[in-house]
């Protein structure tokens, strides 16, 4: 079965800013992925190196892994679809443009992000992508470049709620 994770960086002083800013737990998501061809669960990931797949015993050494999601329905379709991103790069500008996202948040107005970019994502922008392929219920509502990593941990908890009510 495929994992959503949520994690914390034990060594990007990035991560602590994108905690502050967002006002979560979390700086990163990413999803789990067993690989049936190495035997070892993979962390399928956007990060400053861009979107790839490493094994998570690795991505463990470098990140305080906080939260694992079990999504309700399979993802499985996204995550093949996300195959096809592997080596993209990570979108820096949108991850900027996250702050202008939280603002209006605070300002209680909804703006979207201003400089999100093409053939680029960060961490919880390819999570919903991913969801969005696999048609998970309620993710098509989501707008990917204006998802933080808090955002996409309680969305998963409120279609988990309402699945199972």
């Amino acid at each position: 079965m495929i994992k959503i994770g949520f994690s914390t960086s034990k060594t990007n002083p990035l991560s602590g800013l994108i905690r502050w800013v967002t006002k979560s737990q979390y700086s990163h998501c990413f999803l789990i992925v067993e690989d049936a061809f190495f035997g070892v669960d993979m962390a399928l990931e956007a990060d400053q190196y861009g979107f790839r797949l490493v094994p998570l015993e690795q991505f463990a050494k470098q990140h305080d892994i906080r939260l694992v999601v079990s999504p309700v329905v399979p993802i499985d379709d996204g995550v093949k679809k996300a195959a096809t991103w592997l080596g993209e790069s990570y979108d820096f500008t949108g991850l900027f443009g996250m702050v202008f996202v939280m603002l209006a948040r605070c300002l209680g107005r909804k703006w979207r992000n201003p400089l999100r970019a093409a053939h680029t994502m960060f961490c919880s922008e390819a999570i919903v992508y991913v969801l969005q392929a696999a048609n998970y219920p309620g993710a098509a509502e989501l707008e990917p470049a204006d998802t933080s990593p808090e955002d996409l941990a309680e969305f998963l908890a409120r279609a988990s709620s309402s699945i199972k009510a």
